[in-house]
């Protein structure tokens, strides 16, 4: 860790390095494909939630509902 510290290493040798590191460019990509994925899953389970809820089960809530009152 303190090896990037070290006084021998020139700051422009450290970010020559540092661009040529690819590794979080990765870890970012898929961090990203997760994040449109569960949007994806949110607004599909949101549409069919809806659905479900004007159909005959959102007729049977409202039925009981009213019953109550």
């Amino acid at each position: 860790m303190l090896r990037h510290l070290s006084p021998g290493r020139s700051p422009l040798r450290r970010l020559r390095r540092f661009a040529r590191n690819h590794s979080g460019v990765t870890a970012v990509e898929y961090g990203l494909m997760a994040a449109l994925i569960g949007l994806a899953i949110f607004g599909a389970v949101s549409a069919v939630g809806q659905g479900i809820n004007n159909t005959l089960y959102g007729q049977i809530v409202t039925a009981l509902q009213n019953m109550g009152k």
